[in-house]
């Protein structure tokens, strides 16, 4: 089984920290359950974006973990039967053994909306959706 995850594009924190959300970065860490291995793939290659949804695919992509999830990409991972579950904290390593033990709720549809309500579309970026 592999886990995605957003992760934080500063360098000094590469494959420690998520990032707030799928749609606030341009890294993309997975996790292999069967080998306790962590790859990071940047999601943009020789200028142009990668296909999020054949890289879901390829890697065989089961569940997902982040803090935030927009509600266009939760339908993506809805429609490719992704689970997806909420961070309890920014680390990676602590997410991944929260999910391990079954501790990470999952993240739904409802919450999208409720993350949706609490945005101040006239001063974007200051909440976790994508205006």
């Amino acid at each position: 089984m592999k886990i995605g995850f957003p992760i934080s594009e500063n360098l000094i924190t590469l494959k420690e920290l998520l990032a707030p959300g799928f749609n606030h970065t341009s890294m993309f860490g997975i996790y292999d359950v069967a080998n306790d291995t962590i790859e990071t793939i940047d999601l943009m290659q020789e200028n142009h974006s990668v296909d999020f949804a054949s890289l879901l695919k390829e890697y065989e992509i089961k569940a997902v973990i982040s803090p935030e999830y927009s509600i266009m990409v939760l339908k993506l991972f809805k429609l490719m039967n992704i689970d997806t579950f909420r961070a309890l904290d920014a680390g990676v390593i602590a997410n991944i053994e929260s999910f391990r033990v079954g501790k990470l709720s999952r993240y739904t549809f409802l919450d999208a909306m409720e993350a949706n309500k609490q945005c101040d579309a006239s001063s974007c970026g200051t909440c976790q959706t994508s205006c």
